[in-house]
């Protein structure tokens, strides 16, 4: 929620038209996400490796497969959204 609260009312004093905005809060929110999805102290990540009781390092190997799809999918749809939309 930090980030967002400091990049959000960022993105609504750009002078840009609303829905140029929309998108661009769609996106500070989607890297928000991702910035606490994959962060080590996410507690449903720690609370699920201390239930298993397994090591945090394959699970983390497992997460750094996927970041990159992820990363590559919100910038398309950034992409897609700004020139359908706009």
């Amino acid at each position: 929620l930090v980030p967002m609260s400091i990049l959000l009312p960022l993105v609504a004093n750009l002078n840009l038209p609303p829905l140029a905005q929309t998108v661009y809060a769609m996106y500070v929110v989607l890297w928000c996400f991702f910035g606490y999805y994959f962060s080590p102290f996410h507690l449903c990540h720690l609370l699920s490796i201390q239930y298993m009781g397994c090591d945090a390092k394959p699970v983390y190997r497992l997460h750094l497969r996927m970041m990159p799809l992820l990363c590559i999918a919100g910038v398309a749809l950034f992409v897609g959204y700004y020139l359908i939309l706009l």
